[in-house]
């Protein structure tokens, strides 16, 4: 039974909601691949007039996709205070198949197809990967993901010792190759199996999956492969996916504020970041602006201060005005206040009688070896003791995080912008550092 057929069990308001779920979570993918289409695109042309045009296309597919994430969001906060519960697509029980040591291989689509590209809007055409099997000694899981439909061609080289298969996607995946006496478990998204990224373009998508991986199978993968487009992998038990560790990665120098808005700034002559790069406002299109630190940490306890200027003229605050941490993956565009995040945002954890107002200072304790993120408003410490490690906002562990400001304007006019201005302790602090924590532009 698919999502909508159950949600025509319930309530015509809660099926609405079911099937928006659905279908914004459908959309939001398909942007996805045609995003990355483009920047593929981008990357290889040498016409600077192809060139310009791609990057217009990609800042309009980008836009369309912050709109989609937003919609979504308010979706799931609405099914989630329902008064009926909304149906959504759960694992049906355990895998019945025996588990080895897993090694994965991900993939969007396969070779021969690309789903953007070719065929019909909405066709989803069949694209074939091919996978050398030749792990050695411990018997092996194999655990095949795609979105789109994918013909998984196995090769298997004598002694390697294939305990089962297990094939996910969003659409139906097949397997030829194996023996007959190999069980293979196979799943898709209309079968009732929550279907999770995988395309594994950074750190934390990566990371991400593994938790999934996990949590469906009771352990981590050994090995893990992806590919957009796949179409040839070698499983030997040692070729695996890995990312470099930032520490205190990103720019050398002082520590600043940057947002993926500045090069689309230029081009619109549009001023929404200081020359110091330590004050930014709105900028172009879009609900809001992002901007991180230049610097990402993933240990160490650190203090960090952005004072709020309102939008001159405007009543109220702007749900799209926020400060916190962010992934600095480009998977992370706004901010949450769930613990599965890769941004939090604290902000909406204040209450509709304690919102920010004008020249309002945020100081943000962040406590990486504990993964808690701690917040002060104006000096007074709003959900927890970082001294104490009491309280504070659980953060995923094992991250890479930086400081980062959402900043919004009435009728998206960046003159009349929120702005926000950062100190990372190249001054003073107004209030006083937390004990045992260094100021952010700290790197030791």
């Amino acid at each position: 039974m698919n999502i909508q057929e159950s949600a025509n069990r319930f309530t015509t308001e809660d099926a609405q909601l079911a099937y928006g779920l659905n279908y914004f979570a459908r959309l939001l993918d398909h942007l996805e691949s045609i995003l990355g289409s483009i920047q593929t695109r981008r990357a290889t042309e040498k016409d600077p007039a192809k060139i310009k045009g791609l990057q217009i296309q990609e800042q309009y597919f980008a836009e369309a996709r912050q709109t989609l994430q937003s919609e979504l969001k308010e979706l799931r906060e609405a099914a989630a205070t329902a008064k009926k519960q909304i149906p959504v697509p759960t694992l049906k029980g355990p895998v019945t198949v025996p588990i080895g040591d897993v090694h994965a291989v991900s993939v969007l689509f396969g070779s021969g197809t690309h789903p953007a590209l070719d065929g019909p809007a909405g066709e989803h055409t069949t694209g074939n990967v091919n996978v050398h099997v030749s792990t050695k000694g411990t018997p092996i899981t194999l655990l095949l993901m795609a979105y789109e439909p994918v013909d998984w061609h196995l090769t298997i080289e004598p002694g390697t010792q294939i305990l089962s298969v297990i094939a996910r996607g969003y659409h139906e995946q097949k397997v030829t190759g194996l023996p007959r006496s190999v069980p293979i478990d196979s799943a898709f998204f209309q079968d009732g199996w929550q279907y999770f990224t995988t395309e594994l373009i950074t750190k934390d998508r990566y990371l991400d999956f593994r938790e999934e991986v996990k949590k469906m199978l009771g352990r981590e993968p050994v090995t893990v492969q992806s590919q957009r487009r796949g179409k040839d992998f070698a499983v030997d038990g040692n070729l695996t996916l890995s990312f470099a560790d930032s520490g205190a990665g990103g720019q050398a120098g002082p520590i600043i504020l940057i947002s993926r808005k500045e090069s689309v700034a230029k081009t619109m002559s549009q001023d929404f970041l200081s020359s110091g790069k330590l004050t930014v406002g709105y900028c172009c299109a879009g609900p809001f602006t992002e901007s991180k630190a230049s610097v990402a940490y993933n240990t160490g306890k650190r203090y960090v201060e952005f004072v709020l200027s309102r939008a001159n003229g405007v009543n109220g605050m702007s749900r799209w005005t926020d400060v916190g941490l962010m992934s600095p993956g480009r998977d992370t565009y706004r901010f949450d206040t769930r613990e599965n995040s890769n941004g939090y945002g604290v902000v909406g954890l204040l209450s509709e009688r304690t919102q920010l107002a004008d020249g309002d200072i945020i100081g943000l304790a962040i406590d990486l070896d504990s993964s808690r993120l701690y917040f002060r408003r104006n000096g007074n410490w709003m959900n927890g003791d970082p001294e104490r490690g009491s309280g504070g906002m659980n953060i995923k562990p094992g991250r890479d995080y930086a400081a980062a400001v959402t900043a919004a304007a009435p009728e998206r006019q960046g003159e009349a912008s929120d702005r926000w201005t950062a100190n990372f302790g190249g001054r003073p602090f107004v209030y006083q550092l937390p004990k045992d924590f260094l100021p952010y532009q700290s790197r030791n």
